[in-house]
């Protein structure tokens, strides 16, 4: 049998922390709901931090620069002392990172990034008009501030047939 349409695949390479922001660069997201809540106790495993802390959820649909394919479901959430800094999130047209970044002066130091397999979620594949159960991909990734401490994560789901993601790793040159 022969598609209708060409599949579509998102292909994300990665050789460096500047190149995993560009990926965020190179779409938009395009938020459902934002508000502040008090973390339960899986989402604070997923985020490491205590049960019960304030922390403010978004919840959206990133999607290519010209708004026609859906490449992923994502929930960030953000440490409660940056709400201030996303007043006007859904106007912001650059990543959240950057936002926050900017308007604090706090820098994101390093990432740590959480790449698993498994069954899209129900409520996720809702979102991406995609089937419960299929294939999928999640990455979770934590940015961190310079004390080590976080400063927002985002849980991304991918459908496992749109996606790529490719990692360069080279030796150190002593």
């Amino acid at each position: 049998m022969l598609a209708t349409a060409p599949q579509v695949a998102y292909v994300h390479r990665v050789d460096s922390l500047p190149e995993l922001f560009e990926y965020a660069r190179n779409t938009k997201l395009c938020i459902a709901d934002m508000k502040p809540v008090r973390i339960n106790e899986e989402e604070a495993e997923l985020i490491v931090a205590q049960a019960g802390s304030s922390w403010v959820r978004i919840r959206g649909i990133r999607r290519s620069m010209d708004g026609r394919d859906a490449i992923c479901s994502t929930v960030v959430f953000v440490h409660s002392r940056f709400q201030s800094a996303l007043h006007d999130v859904h106007q912001w047209s650059g990543p959240i990172y950057a936002l926050l970044e900017e308007r604090t002066g706090e820098v994101i130091t390093e990432v740590l990034q959480e790449i698993s397999a498994g069954p899209l979620p129900r409520k996720v594949a809702a979102g991406l008009s995609l089937r419960a159960g299929s294939p999928a991909l999640r990455f979770l990734r934590r940015y961190l501030d310079a004390s080590g401490g976080p400063m927002m994560t985002s849980v991304n789901w991918h459908a496992a047939a749109h996606f790529t993601y490719v990692v360069r790793l080279a030796r150190d040159r002593y």
